[in-house]
């Protein structure tokens, strides 16, 4: 009878749709914790985990990614309270909006893995700093597309071996670094 009474007392408080709110979003934060959950039962960092489910590939190029991120977002809420921003701090922010635009893509449509490698070392290589982010759609777009007529021999080695090897790299940088003086 107590139980009725709060249930009651709760669906009269927020009404059917903020109660159907509130259970889509703890079914939906269930969903994410699925695989966090999975790691913790073996006992491993969820980090650690997914480094292992990495290529060597992606290993080689996404190394400093985690700490950039947490940078550029901190970075972020200072500036937003600040109007004066020094060129060091100004370019993190730069730097990290490219990285934020880089992860957005299309539902459903995942890069295959030689993209994603060339992708993440472009924006070591600075691409993507300093691009706007409604530009941003547009520079990618150009970036793919030079990608796949410049870069697809590059692109057939990393696929078929999961691997970045030093001399692939380097041709890759310098292919990269090439469509950055162009753009």
């Amino acid at each position: 009878l107590t139980r009725m009474i709060y249930l009651m007392l709760i669906l009269g408080f927020l009404g059917w749709p903020g109660l159907a709110r509130m259970i889509r979003g703890q079914i939906l934060s269930l969903r994410e914790q699925e695989f966090m959950t999975a790691t913790e039962a073996t006992g491993l960092s969820v980090s650690r985990v997914s480094r292992a489910a990495q290529t060597n590939a992606m290993k080689k190029v996404s190394g400093t990614l985690r700490i950039d991120l947490s940078q550029y977002r901190e970075m972020a809420v200072i500036a937003r309270f600040g109007s004066d921003v020094d060129p060091a701090t100004k370019r993190l922010l730069e730097k990290g909006e490219g990285l934020v635009n880089l992860f957005k893509q299309g539902k459903s449509k995942p890069y295959p893995l030689s993209r994603q490698v060339l992708l993440l070392l472009a924006y070591s290589l600075d691409l993507f700093t300093g691009i706007h982010e409604k530009e941003f759609p547009a520079h990618l777009a150009d970036l793919l597309a030079y990608i796949d007529a410049s870069c697809a021999d590059l692109c057939r080695v990393i696929d078929e071996t999961g691997d970045l090897p030093e001399d692939v790299k380097a041709k890759a940088e310098e292919r990269l670094k090439a469509f950055g003086q162009r753009a």
